[in-house]
């Protein structure tokens, strides 16, 4: 079973579960959280990326670090990861988690790199015209890239759409290469 599988069944689960008891919001903050603790706890993280640290003591950690601000559901979710020995998934599953979040309120992510700084009203314009042709609302990051030359590049879910300078230069060095200029006397 592949990494992001084994991520997306547990994260689909615990989306479930706080749909079922009205917690999305609740479990997506507590994960959030979580998430951004472990990142700035080196030691924690360090603890569990471990796989010799036994999992009842990183299970004691958590109860201790997280049991007094996060929901019960999402506490009994991480010390079942944590009981599993997934922990290493845990990042992937809370980008799964947000990933069926987001598709159950009709929202997606999406990415344009550009190669200088778009304008506010640029990422508005922008914005609009992928929730129209989604039929979603998008939520959208700008991201700077100089060695595109020029144009977009736009993520939005799996889809990309390339319209840089870089790709049409090389979409155009690719067909004269193939081309056959005998014919045109050039040689």
């Amino acid at each position: 079973m592949s990494d992001l599988t084994i991520a997306r069944r547990y994260a689909q689960a615990l989306f479930e579960l706080a749909r079922e008891r009205n917690l999305l919001e609740t479990v997506q903050d507590d994960l959030a959280r979580v998430m951004r603790e472990v990142h700035e706890a080196v030691e924690m993280e360090k603890m569990l990326a471990d796989q010799l640290v036994p999992a009842a003591e990183k299970k004691s950690v958590f109860r201790q670090v997280f049991g007094p601000v996060v929901a019960k559901e999402t506490l009994n979710f991480l010390l079942l990861v944590l009981d599993k020995r997934r922990e290493r998934f845990l990042e992937d599953m809370h980008r799964e988690f947000l990933a069926f979040v987001n598709d159950a309120r009709n929202i997606v992510e999406a990415e344009v790199r550009s190669a200088v700084p778009l304008s506010a009203g640029e990422l508005r314009a922008l914005q609009g015209r992928l929730a129209q042709a989604s039929g979603k609302e998008v939520r959208l990051s700008n991201r700077v890239d100089p060695a595109l030359l020029g144009g977009l590049v736009v993520k939005i879910g799996d889809r990309i759409y390339d319209g840089s300078v870089k790709r049409r230069l090389g979409d155009l060095q690719q067909r004269l290469r193939q081309a056959d200029f005998r014919e045109t006397g050039v040689r």
